[in-house]
């Protein structure tokens, strides 16, 4: 009958606050992750747009190389890059001679709101957002853009003092 009756210990005062603590600390991570993974959405819609945006500017560059600015290359370049096949580009600009500047923005896949719909956020009360992304692509010879000629060597593949010779791993250089 002892061992029922359990006397308390008036220095036990802190039984139960790591249950407490764990809530909280559980309540903290599920609310990082969930700002993560909203994060992480965000970055990967910007990087879908880049390579859309990518994409259509070098396609309308190349079609403008050829004689004609097919400007609605685009539209579908961006969308094929896009995870959900829904983007919006909101240019293409011509104004620059031998230069064309692409302009795409987000697009929801489902509801076609030119927005993206957060998974988790929208539990914080916070806002919708809109992404985008901008690509520039110039055509013409090497004497039509800038005055840069687009050629590196590695120092260790071409001496101008030296011999044109390329060591392999394996060889020794000449002492």
């Amino acid at each position: 009958m002892q061992r029922l009756i359990r006397r308390r210990d008036p220095h036990d005062r802190e039984r139960g606050a790591a249950g407490v603590m764990v809530a909280l600390m559980m309540l903290t991570l599920i609310g990082v992750g969930a700002v993560a993974v909203d994060v992480g959405q965000i970055y990967a819609e910007r990087a879908q747009l880049q390579n859309g945006a990518d994409a259509g500017a070098l396609a309308v560059a190349s079609s403008c190389a050829k004689g004609s600015c097919n400007t609605s290359l685009a539209g579908p370049l961006a969308n094929s890059n896009a995870n959900d096949g829904a983007s919006t580009v909101k240019s293409v600009d011509l104004s620059v001679p031998g230069k064309v500047t692409v302009t795409t923005s987000t697009k929801d896949g489902t509801t076609g709101a030119g927005y993206l719909s957060k998974m988790f956020a929208n539990a914080l009360n916070t806002g919708p957002v809109t992404v985008g992304a901008q690509a520039t692509a110039t055509w013409g010879g090497p004497g039509s853009g800038p005055a840069i000629l687009p050629l590196a060597f590695a120092p260790c593949q071409f001496d101008i003092n030296g011999p044109h010779r390329r060591f392999l791993p394996t060889d020794q250089p000449p002492a």
